[in-house]
């Protein structure tokens, strides 16, 4: 019922900047939503460019949260895991 926590989380992230940090090194696969209305194309692929090696895997018809439990976006998901195990 109290919005302040949700209103916290979004300053945060908009404050977030992954330019400013040291590069990741962990393999990356990053998943999104082609129709998420949170976080825009333009932004995945931005975040992706700054994560050398990342792998990026945009859904063009799937939103914020269908991405997440789409089978082939699970069945990727796996995929990607069982490389790196």
């Amino acid at each position: 019922a109290d919005l302040r926590d949700m209103a916290t989380m979004a300053e945060a992230e908009d404050r977030f900047d992954l330019s400013k940090l040291p590069p990741i090194q962990a393999p990356t696969l990053l998943v999104g939503g082609g129709r998420d209305r949170y976080y825009g194309t333009a932004l995945f692929e931005e975040t992706a460019a700054l994560i050398p090696g990342c792998r990026t895997e945009i859904r063009p018809g799937l939103g914020h949260i269908t991405v997440m439990w789409h089978p082939q976006v699970l069945a990727r998901i796996r995929f990607f895991l069982m490389e790196r195990s």
